[in-house]
């Protein structure tokens, strides 16, 4: 990938990890937010980038808080 591509989609994907810990939006209206046509394009790509599933870090972090 071309560098401003792998920057964009790290803002994306940081965007999105915010709207899932400070939100209550459903995952897949969270995926269209950040620019993903299906949550499954949206879960794997948040997978790749953060090695959990959407639901998961979701889970995650409203348990720290």
């Amino acid at each position: 990938l071309f560098p401003y591509t792998t920057l964009f989609r790290s803002a994306r994907m940081e965007k999105a990890a915010e709207l899932l810990k400070k939100t209550d939006q459903k995952i897949a209206d969270i995926g269209l937010i950040v620019g993903f046509a299906t949550q499954a394009k949206f879960g794997v790509a948040f997978k790749s980038c953060f090695g959990v599933t959407p639901l998961e870090y979701r889970r995650q972090h409203r348990l720290l808080e």
